[in-house]
């Protein structure tokens, strides 16, 4: 060292009885200073030596050496020596820490390193705020883990401070201005006289020191009254008016690194294994985190003493040793524990790239997202004990553009893994959101994973570059399944479902539509390959079949197309679709109609019920001259199905002179969350020349509609299509024009084959364009004929029924349903007949 090497400190009455204490811990360094001086004020001290205590006047044969100043209070600690030895690299102590004994030679190494900064053991990040200035003391990053030279890199004097010869502003030992500035903030005084040099703050990152007090030292401290009492904030204002160049050095968009809570559940994991965990983490360019590694109950020696290693070395990680239950038990105690604003879980047998937190935390953060509750990571590498790996993106990347509800339906069904990601805690606890405690299973983060996406709906991240490194193991509980496996699973899928009907969840039904879809995904993959009774197995898939609640109208003159509407709907369902549908009739059709009910089967559930329509008398007039409209009044009770069906969400609403040729749960399962309904642009739009329809952006076919009955209630749309039928003036169809001025703008737009009308086809295929049908409905056919190659549903809106005539598209189909229920009985009352 060219320099001579002076350690600094001072002390007053009330703290001299434990000084040597600190003294003496500086007296047994590895690496002694060429000058070690305690600095007193003879004010204080007006006995000189022979005042001090004894054991202090012995270390002065040991080499302390004790002068006498000014009193300039903790002052004392460095501008005397500086003074003394301008040219001399000077550390400074503070008189009430016992320092370890490499204290000194850990900042002489970072010296070496970086010989024109100012090197720390300990410090804090300043931070500022939205509007340029510096946010309040108490919100500065504290205590953060090594990090390069920065300007926004506050030292603390607590911890020791490597001052380079020449490093501080001249200004620095003006005892008029800092008595006046910050008379009782040293740290500060310096922290400034250093940014006015030009000088950065390096923190050590290969240090052992740990805040070690001497006893009984504690409540003197000048932090009482400059933290708790806001002394350090009124002192660092002070000392930016005075000098605002001090502001101008640091970064302009400066943003404080929020702490991550980074949550590791260890069971029994080889050393090797968690040392490649934890090095990953602490090695992460992103700082400010905290590692809670949640012993589940571990008995082997290897993972308890790695663990304990880990703990001693940095003070980022934090050891807690619970009863075994799981890792979801584990991750739950590591959630209550948790003091950052971000939370990430890692296995402790896998490992991050270098930037993951730095990324995740970016995605979560962008500009322009500020309601982004979680981050994704964009990869995930999976490896297994022989060194085989395989790179796959998370899943999420197609979901960027879908609505918020379809990115959750979607979530749920894509990925089920909860590692990969970063939450803010303030969102996990809000919303009550935990692992399902003492269920072990292969499905165990999906429950926690599916309320995540639920109350998240879009508001994701993706980091592109951030990847989860996830260890595969031959008995691995995702790979060890067996029958009591599958079981296990089924229960966690079943648990999450009555945990939404005990929340109270809005939509129900769609939400178990989507755990449902995923259940099913997951059971069927994983009992490939497992012995046990297939009916017993089939059983557990039942379980998980979604309901589909659909509504139809129709009076006792339409019997028989209801009747065969039926029987498609049902010839329809996938195997694990169950229906409950409800026929609404007028007054007086109830006694005929009333046995479609016999149409019901196990998967199948009819139910009619009978509407008053009282209130619909009057409201259309028919124009025998110009009107278009084919429909009884009784379609008016469209206008009600909100009210009529108090305890649902949603419904789906079709007409009987339809047939359903697939399953409808993807229909059902549209996300109307921000609209009144879903439904189909009409066909008949591009090429008709009624003014009603072409005054609409996209004008819709009533006959198929996904009705958020929840949101009509709101906003009490039943009474609006009453309102707007009464006065008005053109009658041309019963209820489609209405609904299309009511629902204007609150309408998601559906694919063509969820309501293809065979007749528009049959009379107008010459005049469509394809690419005008396409960006019609969002679609990619490449020729008008591939639109009507299989619908998922057929309406014969107008004339050319399939009752009436075979010359239709689709005829024969429906006319199959129909000879089923002949041979079946069903219409040996009915007076109607297929011609």
């Amino acid at each position: 060292m060219k320099s001579p090497v002076v350690v600094s400190l001072t002390s007053y009455p009330r703290r001299i009885g434990t000084t040597a204490v600190t003294v003496r811990s500086i007296l047994n360094q590895d690496v002694r200073p060429d000058e070690l001086i305690l600095w007193l004020s003879p004010d204080q001290f007006p006995g000189g030596i022979k005042s001090l205590p004894d054991d202090l006047q012995t270390l002065q044969k040991q080499g302390l050496d004790i002068r006498w100043c000014e009193d300039n209070r903790s002052y004392k600690k460095l501008i005397p020596a500086l003074k003394e030895y301008p040219d001399a690299v000077l550390v400074t102590a503070d008189d009430d820490v016992d320092y370890h004994s490499t204290w000194l030679l850990e900042l002489l190494v970072g010296h070496l390193l970086r010989p024109k900064d100012v090197i720390a053991h300990r410090g804090h990040r300043v931070c500022r705020g939205a509007d340029g200035g510096l946010l309040p003391y108490r919100q500065w990053l504290k205590e953060v883990p090594g990090s390069l030279p920065s300007f926004e890199n506050f030292a603390t004097g607590c911890g020791g401070i490597l001052y380079p010869p020449g490093s501080l502003h001249p200004d620095v030992g003006d005892s008029t201005l800092f008595n006046e500035i910050c008379p009782h903030g040293d740290d500060i005084w310096f922290w400034g006289m250093t940014l006015r040099n030009g000088t950065r703050v390096s923190l050590l990152y290969e240090t052992d020191f740990r805040l070690c007090t001497v006893p009984g030292t504690e409540e003197s401290s000048l932090w009482i009254q400059n933290v708790r009492q806001g002394g350090n904030d009124r002192m660092i204002q002070a000392l930016l008016q005075r000098f605002p160049e001090i502001l101008s050095r640091l970064p302009p968009c400066a943003h404080a690194e929020a702490k991550v809570s980074i949550i590791v559940p260890v069971y029994n994991t080889a050393s090797i294994h968690i040392q490649q965990c934890l090095r990953s983490l602490l090695s992460q360019s992103y700082q400010n985190i905290e590692i809670l590694c949640i012993d589940d109950g571990s008995g082997l020696w290897e993972t308890l003493g790695c663990l304990q290693r880990f703990l001693l070395a940095d003070k980022r990680v934090q050891v807690f040793r619970i009863n075994n239950g799981g890792p979801a038990s584990a991750r739950n105690f590591g959630i209550s524990f948790a003091t950052g604003e971000y939370i990430a879980f890692v296995d402790s047998d896998d490992y991050v790239s270098p930037h993951y937190i730095r990324d995740l935390v970016a995605a979560i953060r962008q500009d322009g997202h500020p309601d982004r509750q979680v981050a994704v990571a964009g990869r995930i590498l999976c490896f297994d004990d022989k060194s085989q790996s395989q790179s796959k993106p998370s899943g999420y990347e197609g979901l960027k553009r879908l609505p918020p509800m379809e990115v959750a339906r979607e979530a749920i069904h894509t990925t089920g893994v909860s590692c990969n990601k970063l939450y803010r805690s303030s969102f996990l606890r809000e919303n009550g959101i935990r692992y399902l405690n003492g269920e072990r299973s292969f499905a165990e983060d999906n429950y926690f994973s599916a309320l995540v996406a639920i109350y998240a709906r879009g508001r994701m991240g993706i980091a592109d570059e951030s990847c989860y490194c996830y260890r595969q193991h031959s008995e691995s509980i995702t790979k060890r399944i067996d029958w009591a496996g599958i079981q296990s699973a089924a229960l966690v899928y079943e648990k999450l479902k009555a945990e939404l009907v005990a929340r109270g969840l809005p939509d129900l039904n769609y939400w178990h539509s989507a755990i449902n879809r995923r259940a099913l995904k997951d059971l069927r993959y994983n009992a490939k390959g497992i012995d046990s009774s297939g009916d017993a197995m089939a059983n557990v898939f039942r379980r998980f079949s979604s309901r589909i609640d659909v509504c139809c109208i129709a009076d006792d003159k339409y019997f028989l197309p209801t009747a065969v509407f039926l029987e498609t709907i049902r010839a329809s369902l996938g195997p694990y679709t169950t229906v409950s549908i409800t026929v609404l009739v007028p007054q007086g059709s109830f006694a005929k109609m009333s046995s479609l009910s016999g149409q019901s089967s196990e998967k199948f559930s009819v139910r009619v019920a009978e509407v008053a329509v009282d209130r619909f008398e009057g409201l259309h007039k028919y124009d025998s001259e110009n009107s278009f409209c084919m429909a009884s009044p009784s379609a008016l009770i469209k206008f009600v199905i909100p009210e009529i069906f108090p305890e649902l969400d949603r419904i789906l609403y079709l007409d009987t002179d339809l047939m359903v040729r697939k399953d409808l749960l993807d229909l059902y399962m549209a996300p109307i969350e921000d609209v009144y309904l879903a439904a189909v642009t009409d066909m008949w739009m591009p090429v008709t020349d009624r003014v009603e329809v072409k005054r609409f952006g996209s004008y819709f076919n009533s006959g198929v509609m996904l009705m958020n009955l929840a949101a009509m209630r709101r906003d009490e749309v039943p009474e609006k299509l009453i309102a707007a039928k009464a006065r008005s003036t053109n009658f041309n169809l019963m209820d489609q024009d209405v609904f299309n001025e009511v629902c204007h703008g609150k309408v998601l737009g559906l694919d063509i084959s969820y309501n293809f009308l065979p007749v528009c086809y049959k009379r107008h295929k010459h005049r469509f364009r394809i690419d005008v049908m396409n960006t019609l409905y969002g679609s990619s056919y490449p020729t008008v004929e591939a639109m009507a190659n299989d619908p998922a549903i057929a309406h014969w809106a107008g004339s050319d029924k399939p009752w009436k005539t075979a010359e239709t598209l689709f005829a024969e189909e429906w006319r199959e349903a129909y000879r089923r229920l002949e041979e079946a009985g069903v219409f040996v009352q009915d007076e109607q007949t297929v011609v």
